[in-house]
């Protein structure tokens, strides 16, 4: 979807083609950036439970 609107409205990533290209390096992207930080979300909830061990 978010290709679909960079594409609607013009929009680019500099060095990346239109389309599909768009779709996979958004993808990649953002597994990059949320990966990391539920994993750091799931560190801080368990914390507790293993300082109370």
């Amino acid at each position: 979807e978010l290709a679909e609107n960079l594409k609607k409205y013009g929009g680019f990533i500099p060095g990346i083609r239109p389309g599909s290209h768009t779709k996979e390096y958004i993808e990649k992207v953002l597994n990059r950036i949320t990966l990391p930080g539920a994993m750091f979300l799931a560190g801080l909830a368990l914390a507790p439970y293993i300082i109370i061990k």
